[in-house]
């Protein structure tokens, strides 16, 4: 329990302390057991004779997974390339393979042709704000763009910002982000469409993409909130993990305003993060994890050597 005290934290403070923490002891933690929550996807097309692009900028650590190209008819996961085995590479050619540098990955050698590419990436959390700032879905109508709002939109709501359609239920997923909010009438917000998927990338045999850019989801469900940009008033971990961030939240308030309890509640987050190990992993109780080298004996190895 966190004391009452006129001069201690404010609201934003203690949501500012759960987002860091969130961030830098949550989100780790669900990474470090390597399955894959908060994975997602981006797909794009490359554009000829470039072959520098962007890490997408909600990317955890600015960091990527997989990043995969389209040929014909299928997508191909690409090796990440070292740079200083560049020189060993053929220029010319289909993509091969990328490497990174700074926040960008580049295609290699530089892709001849607009060709669908799918990068897999942990999307950064959003920042936990009250929920009194968020509006809830009360219904909606995609084909028309209109969400209609519980309440009346918080005061910061306006057509020149950008949206965030966060899942109502566990995990509290991303539905949607950088949502165009074209009106506000009422409690009743109409939103662009959604950007369609790239030109060659298959919804149905290529596995659609649960991440809408742009406009209104077209899986958004009553109960889903609408956040500015970057926001969630709920956050976005499972609901396992829920009270080991409050604990956590708690434990920095303590410390922060010099409380000798902070420590007794260091020594409960160290417990309960043990206990919290078993739920996140495994993933899949009934089956044992396959680990294939793709570049060993049988997987044709020199398959995108140049």
């Amino acid at each position: 329990m966190l004391p009452t005290t006129s001069t201690g934290p404010t609201s934003t403070d203690i949501y500012d302390l759960m987002t860091a923490e969130l961030e830098l002891y949550i989100t780790p933690l669900m990474m470090r057991v390597r399955e894959d929550h908060k994975l997602t996807i981006q797909d794009s097309l490359t554009v000829t004779n470039t072959n520098a692009y962007d890490i997408p900028p909600r990317a955890i650590g600015s960091k990527v997974k997989n990043v995969e190209i389209k040929d014909a008819t299928t997508f191909r996961v690409l090796p990440r390339i070292e740079i200083e085995r560049i020189p060993k590479y053929s220029t010319t050619g289909q993509v091969t393979g990328y490497w990174i540098q700074d926040d960008q990955v580049h295609m290699l050698p530089t892709p001849g042709q607009a060709n669908p590419m799918r990068i897999y990436y942990f999307m950064r959390p959003g920042i936990c704000v009250d929920y009194i700032s968020v509006g809830e879905v009360a219904s909606f109508n995609v084909s028309a763009g209109t969400v209609t709002l519980t309440a009346l939109p918080p005061a910061g709501f306006t057509t020149s910002s950008l949206y965030d359609c966060i899942k109502g239920t566990p995990n509290f997923r991303h539905r949607a982000i950088d949502m165009v909010c074209t009106n506000i009438t009422g409690s009743v917000m109409t939103f662009s469409p959604a950007t369609a998927a790239p030109l060659g990338v298959n919804p149905i045999t290529d596995g659609s993409n649960p991440l809408s850019t742009g406009g209104i989801p077209p899986d958004i469900a009553v109960g889903d909130t609408i956040c500015l940009q970057y926001q969630s008033g709920i956050p976005q971990c499972p609901v396992e993990m829920m009270p080991l961030l409050a604990q956590r939240t708690a434990f920095k308030v303590l410390e922060a305003i010099g409380d000798p309890r902070a420590m007794l509640t260091l020594q409960i987050c160290e417990k309960m993060e043990k206990d919290a190990m078993t739920v996140l992993t495994p993933r899949a109780e009934g089956n044992h994890r396959v680990i294939v080298n793709p570049y060993g004996p049988g997987w044709r190895r020199n398959r995108y050597r140049r």
